[in-house]
């Protein structure tokens, strides 16, 4: 593996992977709302941000897709990869934070039923241009999914908290 190759790797210590850090992150109660997802965020403090490799730790990510928002575990797999890709490539630019990414609107699959559902309403499909359901490609749905969490995760503050930059300014 060259240099280049392992800077954006999604690392075991970029994941949150206990309850409890869950936890503190929902309980920080800062978020930022999209189309389908809410992005629950929790800067750094200065103490926690010297663990990391070569003394600064990264920002961390955590995910929730819920079964009754994404029925089929195949679009919950596409909807974390997407998830861990986007952050993945950004993460070089977001300050120590932990993160939950959580689905919170429901996201349907294109197939056949939603293609015979549009043409039975076509009307409706029309009037209501935001409705979710009217997604027809795999494709479209993928790049809507990754727009919406490319667009929370460049809304995050760029600054942690003042005891984490004040961290980043001692090294």
């Amino acid at each position: 593996m060259t240099v280049g190759q392992s800077d954006f790797r999604f690392s075991i210590a970029s994941r949150l992977r206990k309850a409890a850090d869950y936890a503190t992150v929902f309980s920080s109660r800062r978020v930022l709302h999209g189309r389908y997802f809410a992005l629950h965020f929790n800067p750094v403090d200065a103490d926690s941000a010297l663990g990391g490799v070569g003394g600064r730790r990264g920002p961390r990510l955590g995910l929730v897709v819920a079964k009754r928002l994404a029925r089929r575990a195949v679009l919950r797999n596409l909807i974390k990869r997407l998830a861990r890709e986007s952050f993945r490539l950004a993460q070089w630019q977001l300050p120590p934070m932990d993160l939950v990414l959580r689905l919170e609107k429901t996201v349907k699959k294109p197939g056949h039923e939603n293609l015979v559902e549009a043409k039975r309403n076509r009307r409706q499909d029309v009037e209501r241009p935001d409705d979710p359901s009217r997604f027809f490609s795999l494709a479209t749905l993928k790049s809507e999914l990754r727009a919406d969490i490319e667009r929370l995760l460049a809304r995050l503050p760029r600054t942690a908290s003042p005891l984490a930059q004040e961290c980043k300014n001692r090294q």
